[in-house]
């Protein structure tokens, strides 16, 4: 983050957006035991390894600070791991990032876990087949994180904190509970309820004025088994 900060302009903005590798649900659909949540862990242990750790979307905003960035803007979003809900701009957001599991994954998968794990390539392969049915059902309301931050350089820029002890444990936004998580979720259900989980809606009914959440779907998802 100090070097974005570098190559930015006095008083130029710069923005970070990054999804959480991590999958939840807040009904328990998604289990501690599934292929989903094995997955998860297995890339984050590789990447710990590999000495590349993956940060959790409650990471990021500590970091902007401790670069000395300012007016920093932090939104957090679900996003569904597949079509399972039954509004159509979370639908449609499901689609595109099923598509993107289903032909990235194993891509992303496979240098960590052989390299890192010293797993064979065949037994890359024997999990890719296991997790594409938990992708694809919409009986697992499963999601992702996506984090976005835009934030402002200094035109006169302090010091660098440098000091920081918030680095990976950054003060969540104003309280916005989103309910229960399950036992898997990407991090303590106290970090996790403080986030908004609103989608961005674009009509003008009441509902989307207050904005929607991947939770809100789960009494209405009619779409599959």
């Amino acid at each position: 983050m100090l070097t974005h900060r570098r190559h930015t302009k006095p008083g130029g903005y710069f923005e970070l957006q990054e999804l959480d590798c991590r999958f939840t649900s807040d009904d328990g659909s998604l289990t501690y035991d599934s292929n989903l949540s094995y997955w998860a862990r297995l890339i984050t242990e590789a990447a710990e390894k590999y000495n590349r750790p993956i940060p959790r979307y409650t990471d990021y905003l500590a970091w902007f600070e401790k670069a000395g960035f300012v007016d920093i803007q932090q939104n957090l979003f679900k996003c569904p791991t597949n079509p399972w809900p039954k509004h159509k701009i979370l639908k449609d957001a499901g689609k595109y990032q099923l598509l993107a599991h289903i032909e990235g994954l194993e891509a992303v998968s496979l240098g960590l876990l052989t390299r890192a794990l010293n797993w064979k390539p065949e037994e890359v392969k024997v999990l890719m087949a296991k997790i594409r049915p938990e992708l694809k059902s919409r009986a697992i309301h499963s999601y992702q994180y996506k984090v976005f931050i835009t934030a402002r350089k200094p035109r006169h820029t302090p010091p660098v904190n440098t000091n920081s002890t918030r680095l990976g444990n950054s003060a969540p936004p104003t309280p916005n509970s989103i309910g229960p998580s399950c036992p898997n979720s990407p991090a303590p259900p106290d970090q996790i309820n403080a986030f908004t989980p609103l989608m961005p809606i674009t009509n003008n009914d009441e509902t989307s004025r207050r904005g929607l959440s991947v939770r809100d779907m789960v009494n209405t998802q009619t779409d599959g088994s």
